[in-house]
Order: structure tokens, then sequence, then C-alpha cells
């Protein structure tokens, strides 16, 4: 006889079944010691047929135990392949969302390093800019001394075009700020909303087990 339970309860019930498991394997006793010439053994002064007969029993119901685990773990698997969410607008099978919650991390990793190579290299290009246009602007100082900037437009025009070639740039930048940009609002919502839609699809999908 087969029963419909959601991914939530089945992932409870295997949750159970390991307890179970574990205490029956704690507990299973196969082998004990006795006279050769007696009938009973001596751990627990029990005849050694049914010793015997209670050590098989007690290990066909942990192999029961762990082939239902088995089963329902297939189910889970299938029933997490071919069900879906949508998590900040992006479609993944419920497999899917789940590796990528688990591995969020190698994400975060990469847009902290693209991240932080970045802003240095930022950092580094506008400080050599700035000193450039210290030493421009000293040197314009000192070419004109006391002489009326308006009267000497050309000659410092000339001077600063001249200055520009020496500027720094950020290479890739635009695209690279986009990309930080991106990746960084493609994280925030995926982690705001991947825990809402997977306790919504463990709650309504269901699977069939035998009862």
């Amino acid at each position: 006889m087969s029963k419909t339970i959601t991914l939530n309860e089945a992932l409870a019930k295997i949750k159970l079944l390991n307890k179970k498991i574990a205490d029956k394997t704690n507990k299973l006793k196969l082998t004990s010691y006795a006279p050769k010439n007696s009938e009973t053994e001596k751990k627990n002064n029990k005849l050694k047929k049914d010793f015997i007969e209670k050590g098989k029993s007690d290990l066909q119901e942990i192999q029961d135990l762990i082939k239902n685990i088995k089963e329902i773990k297939s189910k889970l698997v299938i029933a997490n392949a071919t069900n879906y969410v949508t998590v900040a607008g992006v479609q993944y099978t419920i497999a899917e969302a789940i590796e990528r919650k688990n591995s969020i991390g190698r994400e975060i990793d990469l847009l902290q390093h693209i991240s932080t190579d970045y802003h240095a290299d930022k950092r580094y290009v506008e400080g050599i800019n700035q000193q450039n246009q210290t030493r421009l602007d000293t040197r314009i100082n000192t070419l004109l001394g006391n002489s009326d900037r308006k009267d000497c437009k050309d000659l410092i025009d000339a001077i600063t075009e001249n200055a520009k070639k020496e500027e720094f740039e950020v290479v890739n930048e635009s695209i690279v700020s986009d990309l930080i940009d991106k990746m960084q609002e493609e994280i925030n919502d995926f982690i705001s909303n991947i825990d809402v839609q997977l306790t919504i699809a463990n709650s309504t999908v269901t699977i069939e087990i035998d009862d």
C-alpha cells in the first residue's frame, strides 16, 4: 500500500529511520560465547538457537530500514530533478537550486576577488592621476608666476593637453564595474529568496512511498 507525503515529511521520515537504524545497530548482537557442550550462550544467558534467530531477525530489520531509506531518497532525487522553483525570476529544478545554495560561497569568493582587484587598481589610478595633477598645477604656477592667467590661456591649454598623455586609466573599467554590480545583485536576490522557495517546494511537492 502506497502513501503520499510531502518532501518535508519524507526528509523527516529519513531522519526518524536513521535514528531507528542507529538505535537498533547499537543493540545488535550477532555473536556471543559459550562452552561447546552448552546449549546456552553466556552473554545474555539465552539458548544458542534463540540467540542466533534473534540476531538474524534484528539484522533483517536494520537491512529493511536501510532499504526503506534508499527507496525514499531515490524518490526524493527524482522529485528534486523534475520539479521547479523560481528564485528571483530564474527557474531552477529543486536540485539545481539546492546545489547553487550549497555552492554560493564560490560565487561570493569570485565576486570578492574581482571587486578587490578592481578597487585596488582604481585607487592606484586615482592616486597617480592626483599626483600628476599636483605636478601640473605646480608647473603652471612656476611658469606663469604673477602673470594674468587670462593672457596665458593658450599656454595653459597646451600644457594641460600635453599632461593628459600621462593620465592613467583602469583597463576594462566600465565592463568590470557593471559585472560587479550584476553579480552582487544576483547573489543577493538569490540568497534573499532561496530559503522561502525551497520551503514552499518542500511543503507542496509530494512523492509516493510504501506505507
